[in-house]
């Protein structure tokens, strides 16, 4: 009986609180999308946008002097656009399923990173 009396008891509170302080049942929390400072620009520029994310992410290994620069380098725009032209940049950043992740065992690009890369190429990866 004394359970019983313990948890009406708790219950009562927990009414009372919501009573008091017009607690009433809310529709869901939505969390937004992360939204990026792409997301605000009209035309991405390979030059501004593009080649300061290759810079810091994909040159180490595919410059010139990278490790990999024998297989691909993506220090100029031909070689960029090869690689969007041959359908294998964007699924290599966005870790899609079947592709070789890029960076390869690294850390991810940051979400609006591969954004501002996609976008640049849904606009027709431009030497701008």
């Amino acid at each position: 009986m004394r359970v019983f009396l313990g948890r009406l008891f708790a219950i009562g509170c927990v009414a009372l609180v919501c009573v008091l302080t017009n607690c009433t049942q809310q529709a869901p929390v939505v969390i937004p999308e992360e939204t990026c400072a792409i997301d605000l620009v009209t035309v991405v520029s390979f030059q501004q946008d593009v080649v300061p994310i290759l810079q810091s992410k994909c040159y180490e290994c595919h410059a010139a002097n990278g490790t990999f620069a024998f297989v691909l380098t993506l220090d100029t725009y031909s070689g960029v656009k090869s690689k969007v032209d041959d359908g294998k940049l964007r699924p290599a950043v966005s870790h899609e399923p079947g592709a070789t992740p890029m960076p390869y065992q690294r850390e991810r690009i940051p979400s609006c990173q591969v954004k501002t890369i996609q976008k640049w190429i849904e606009q027709g990866a431009l030497n701008n």
